[in-house]
């Protein structure tokens, strides 16, 4: 009687293919996680701005454009974050008389552009 102590050769190939391919799985679900963790913090970014810039427009400030670490207006404390990667601003509007203003930043690599306004900032797929 013949007692079989290891596995087979088929079956050790056959384990390791589902590992490969779950393994792969997980790596590429991790990337588009890290994607998402870098907009969303872009987005947050540029949204803490929000109330700087409309704080600006309703005290006559025009708003500055956007270059990271120069200040968001005259008077404020803020500055215009440092962008990631390939983020880079878009143009910066304001509107004194209405106090209205508007600003975004954009990224090929990523396809996305964020665009911030008096009601807050939201993320699209324009690029």
């Amino acid at each position: 009687m013949k007692t079989n102590k290891g596995a087979t050769f088929l079956e050790v190939v056959v384990t390791l293919a589902v590992i490969g391919f779950v393994s792969y799985i997980i790596i590429f679900s991790l990337g588009s996680a890290k994607d998402n963790v870098r907009i969303n913090d872009i987005q947050a970014s540029l949204n803490t701005l929000v109330a700087t810039a409309l704080a600006c427009v309703d005290s006559g400030k025009e708003i500055n454009e956007a270059y990271a670490g120069d200040k968001v207006c005259e008077s404020a404390i803020l500055s215009w974050p440092i962008l990631t990667d390939d983020w880079k601003y878009s143009t910066t509007t304001s509107s004194l008389p209405t106090a209205t203003f508007s600003y975004g930043a954009g990224s090929v690599l990523d396809k996305k552009e964020i665009k911030c306004n008096q009601k807050g900032c939201s993320i699209t797929s324009s690029l």
